[in-house]
């Protein structure tokens, strides 16, 4: 959303991530326990907008840096293997690719 907000309008604006994390919750979207990308652009869609960083500002805390824990990969993150010759991608990752289009 701010790449396209700065090829439009040559601004670079940062939005709030937090704003997604608190407050949407519809389709699959469950805040902190992860969600899709595509169901964050209908919220963003729908409510015309995200506040900016500086005015809904990420309130990072203590905890596991995923929704499975810290036991998981290092510390929470976990890494997985890049040009796998597999279709769908290593674990399916590729299954469901999202990305934003602009017109």
């Amino acid at each position: 959303m701010e790449g396209f907000i700065k090829l439009s309008t040559e601004k670079l604006i940062s939005l709030s991530e937090q704003e997604l994390v608190d407050c949407d919750k519809g389709g699959v979207n469950h805040g902190c326990n992860g969600g899709f990308i595509d169901d964050a652009f209908r919220f963003i869609i729908h409510n015309k907008g995200l506040m900016t960083e500086s005015n809904y500002p990420y309130n990072r805390t203590d905890g596991s840096e995923n929704s499975w824990g810290t036991g998981w990969g290092e510390n929470g993150y976990m890494r997985i293997q890049r040009d796998v010759d597999a279709p769908k991608g290593l674990c399916g990752i590729a299954m469901q690719a999202s990305y934003p289009t602009a017109a």
